[in-house]
């Protein structure tokens, strides 16, 4: 069948719990805000397999197998994405369509996805191409360079149109990334636009299904008057209760970032 719309599959997400998918495979225990049980995917005789009801999370602290709901079903079951999908929408009594779906509604999710990652890959890609003081400063607050290269980190000059220039160079409609958040109109002149991020570290923000939906950028400035973190503003694509990362390793990762002034 066709592409799943992305609006589907956060349906189907909001409508299943991860803890009774998983207590059908696994003897779960509660034990404080999460469930704990013997891990499907490795043999061990001390629980070390984790679910969390709050993160809509599972993860295994001795083989590190994670992820949400579909992972689970994927990995447990052999199946493909859309097939656990398909499975749990229907144990959820929600009908996936098999007539085309409305494109207004698709085109606007997927023009915001199509921004968020062309943003992505330009944050990214400036980093990697940037003299090394911004390396030296990452080594030094201990990112590695895999760190860098699984989790897309970026970069963004101090500059007030480094990827508004850009959008225009691709001759890229720039409406999705005002409705993003990425690019701003100026109050004063309408017809004047600048970005959003100048001289920050980017950290894309992911989606269940591994696509950017937002950005969290820390300063590199000294000057005390710049706030120190500036978040993507939400969007039809990012709610910020509902948001969860999925990119591996993440414990050891948001770890570090924790201990940055």
């Amino acid at each position: 069948m066709a592409r799943i719309p992305e609006h589907i599959i956060d349906r189907v997400r909001e409508a299943v719990d991860i803890v009774d998918v998983v207590s059908r495979y696994v003897s779960l225990k509660k034990q404080g805000k999460n469930f704990i049980g013997l891990c499907p995917f490795h043999t061990e005789k001390t629980p070390s397999f984790t679910v969390s009801p709050d993160k809509q999370i599972f993860y295994c602290f001795g083989c590190h197998t994670g992820g949400n709901v579909f992972n689970f079903l994927m990995k447990h079951e052999k199946m493909s994405f859309v097939e656990a999908i398909e499975k749990l929408a229907g144990d959820a009594g929600i009908e996936i369509p098999k007539y085309k779906a409305d494109e207004r509604e698709v085109s606007e999710y997927d023009r915001l996805y199509r921004a968020n990652q062309f943003a992505a890959d330009y944050f990214f890609q400036f980093l990697k191409n940037h003299p090394g003081q911004i390396r030296d400063y990452l080594s030094k607050r201990g990112i590695s360079e895999k760190s860098i290269s699984d989790f897309k980190i970026g970069y963004v000059a101090d500059a007030w149109d480094g990827l508004y220039n850009e959008i225009l160079r691709q001759k890229m409609s720039l409406e999705p990334f005002l409705r993003a958040g990425l690019i701003l109109r100026s109050e004063k002149d309408p017809s004047r636009h600048y970005d959003r991020f100048r001289n920050r570290l980017m950290f894309p923000i992911y989606n269940l299904s591994g696509r950017v939906i937002a950005f969290g950028g820390r300063t590199l400035s000294s000057d005390p008057n710049t706030p120190k973190y500036v978040n993507s503003p939400e969007s039809p694509i990012y709610n910020k209760g509902r948001v969860c990362h999925f990119r591996g390793r993440l414990h050891g990762f948001f770890t570090t970032l924790a201990k940055w002034n």
